[in-house]
């Protein structure tokens, strides 16, 4: 029986010795998403936490995740119905941030939440648009003002 015990000790202690830490996601990180799109590849987004960095990632893996990244782009601005640019990189007090987000068919669907208004967002992942290009803008209707007048 001492054997016995002696012998799971030693495996235990192996196992213990050799395991490798699982991948923990940063603190800055609020959330993940993977989804592939027929023809364009597997694109994934990654909120951050909007006190640390207001804008969310794009990344596109053309031939899947496997074979490495394609294109990535940092949104940060989106088109107001009034088109209007908005640029959370431009609101040091932290009133406008994006939430929610799902994907579409061919899109990528959020929230914008500001000080004044709440927003639906919708960014195409057509086989013509390219998230290399800073001009990438996610068009927004408003969902409900928070004005008083």
């Amino acid at each position: 029986m001492k054997h016995f015990n002696w012998l799971g000790f030693c495996l235990l202690t192996v196992f213990q010795v050799h395991a490798k830490p699982a991948p923990v996601i940063p603190i800055d990180i609020d959330f993940v998403s993977t989804q592939w799109i027929d023809n364009l590849g597997t694109f994934r987004v990654v909120v951050f936490n909007s006190e640390v960095n207001p804008c969310f990632t794009l990344e596109n893996y053309k031939e899947g995740t496997s074979q490495g990244l394609t294109s990535s782009q940092q949104i940060c601005k989106v088109a107001l119905p009034d088109h209007q640019v908005v640029n959370l990189q431009d609101d040091p007090e932290g009133d406008m941030w994006f939430e929610d987000f799902h994907w579409g068919e061919h899109w990528l669907d959020f929230k914008l939440n500001t000080f004044n208004a709440n927003y639906n967002c919708s960014l195409a992942l057509n086989g013509s648009h390219q998230i290399t290009k800073q001009q990438v803008l996610a068009q927004c209707r408003l969902v409900k003002s928070n004005n008083k007048e």
